[in-house]
């Protein structure tokens, strides 16, 4: 197979990775990129540490940035962050299970005017199938690639998917004033007896007696059951083995209280 031929008198497209901590954007670098680590370097003024990675392949630079905190960030973050939109093209990263909450915040944080844009939704395999409804809201509502997906389980296919969005992204065609997305697509787990209003502590205890309670009972049918295994099979003959030794070894080693 041919390899594709790669411009190299064409810079690299610089694709910055934003959005809140716990996102999977660390897990999608790595997935991108192949890479557990990435260049790293820090942002003049300021001890954030920023990962690049270049991509000649794909004629882009990736560039992961430091999780933005709700509480108490810090100002060399958002310092950080405001340098890094320098970038052309800004990949909002948002868990799909917090979608709704997290992207007006994220929207309002960052200057994305005249910003190449795109939106990917992490914790793909946490969500009910409403997803797909939130992924055509988002895209019809934003004028942006959406994409969905799982940051643990990344094939070809799916970053073939990532760097054909990030060549046609564009700007978002509106203010991102999102009003009335559709319902979370959080998938609950089903309720277990242990969540029961009147029956669940009393499960719960129960449980946790029979997690000691079983081996202790099985321990003492065992020890009932090879006792007499024990005596017959190796203490007895060799009781009828040691009898031919002199009588001061036997003292030491024969008996119930001696070897």
């Amino acid at each position: 197979m041919l390899s594709p031929v790669i411009d190299q008198t064409r810079s690299l497209v610089k694709v910055v990775l934003a959005g809140f901590e716990s996102t999977g954007k660390s897990a999608l670098f790595r997935g991108l990129t192949g890479r557990d680590m990435g260049e790293e370097s820090n942002l003049r003024g300021s001890t954030i540490t920023v990962r690049r990675a270049e991509l000649p392949e794909h004629q882009l630079e990736l560039l992961d940035t430091p999780g933005i905190r709700l509480k108490d960030d810090s100002i060399t973050t958002m310092l950080a962050l405001n340098q890094l939109a320098a970038g052309d093209t800004v990949v909002l990263v948002v868990r799909g299970t917090q979608v709704v909450q997290e992207l007006p915040l994220l929207l309002n944080m960052l200057d994305l005017k005249k910003k190449n844009a795109m939106l990917v939704l992490t914790f793909a395999d946490k969500c009910a199938p409403e997803l797909s409804a939130q992924v055509d809201y988002y895209r019809k509502s934003l004028g942006i690639s959406v994409i969905p997906l799982n940051t643990k389980q990344m094939d070809e296919s799916i970053r073939e998917l990532f760097f054909r969005a990030v060549m046609v992204a564009r700007p978002m065609k509106r203010h991102p004033d999102i009003e009335s997305p559709p319902a979370s697509p959080v998938s609950e787990p089903g309720t277990t007896v242990f969540e029961h209003n009147v029956w669940g502590r009393m499960a719960a205890l129960s449980a946790l007696v029979l997690l000691f309670a079983v081996p202790v009972y099985m321990a003492y049918l065992f020890s009932g059951w090879i006792q007499p295994l024990t005596d017959t099979w190796i203490l007895e003959p060799l009781n009828l083995l040691l009898t031919g030794l002199p009588e001061s070894l036997q003292t030491l080693l024969m008996g119930d209280y001696e070897l």
